[in-house]
C-alpha cells in the first residue's frame, strides 16, 4: 500500500513540476518578437511596392 501512494505523490509531483516550467526560454522568445518584426516589416514593404505598382499602372 505505501509503495503505490508513494508512486502517486511522485506522479503528482512529476506532473506539477512539469506544468510549471516555461513554455519558452527568455532567448526563443527574444527570437520569435525579433522575427515577427522583421515579417511586419516585409508585408509593410510589399503593401507599398504593390500600391506603388499600381498607382504606376493607373497613371
Amino acid at each position: 500500500m505505501l509503495s503505490k501512494e508513494l508512486a502517486r505523490k511522485y506522479y503528482l509531483e512529476r506532473i506539477y513540476a512539469e506544468s510549471r516550467k516555461p513554455d519558452y526560454t527568455e532567448e526563443e522568445l527574444r527570437l520569435q518578437k525579433e522575427r515577427a518584426k522583421e515579417l511586419e516589416e516585409y508585408g509593410r514593404k510589399r503593401r507599398r511596392e504593390r500600391e506603388m505598382k499600381a498607382a504606376r499602372k493607373n497613371s
